[in-house]
């Protein structure tokens, strides 16, 4: 994995957490919940390609 998609990975790991504590809290910013896990939704497709594409470069 590249430092590049290694950065990537992590920062979009991060921002699922996030999404997912402001989901259970209740905070979702003027959003209605199926915004936001249709946010979520589409960040874990991101992270999965991201995933295959490393995988890939590696050559697993």
């Amino acid at each position: 994995m590249t430092a590049e998609h290694q950065d990537a990975t992590l920062a979009l790991a991060r921002m699922m957490e996030t999404i997912a504590a402001k989901i259970e809290r209740g905070e979702l910013n003027g959003m209605t919940t199926e915004q936001v896990w249709g946010l979520y939704r589409t960040m874990a497709k991101v992270a999965n390609k991201i995933e295959a594409n490393t995988e890939e470069l590696a050559g697993v």
